[in-house]
């Protein structure tokens, strides 16, 4: 695991902000986001510590990398990735979340 990787795990297990580079944790009231180069690649829902991953279209190999370090499980076979070993469905994040 990357340094990065770790520091960024560390402030999303904890509900804090970090930035480093390309990945940053944002933290708040209902909600902890992780943003690669800006995407919306992970969520989780503080109250119900559920966790919605996205790769935003970008199969690349530090996103999934990215995302299996915050617990999502992704493997690559035959350039097709697998989540605990069914096809990965990539969703927009952008959905889950109620501002209200």
């Amino acid at each position: 695991m990357r340094n990065i990787e770790q520091e960024m795990l560390a402030a999303f297990n904890t509900n804090t902000d970090f930035h480093k580079g390309n990945t940053s944790v944002i933290a708040s009231r209902n909600y902890t986001f992780v943003r690669l180069h800006g995407h919306l690649i992970c969520l989780k829902d503080v109250k119900t510590n559920k966790v919605y991953y996205s790769c935003c279209g970008y199969y690349t190999n530090v996103t999934k990398s990215r995302l299996n370090v915050l617990g999502a499980n992704i493997k690559q076979v035959n350039y097709q990735w697998l989540q605990d070993g069914k096809p990965f469905h990539d969703i927009d994040l952008g959905n889950i979340v109620s501002f209200s």
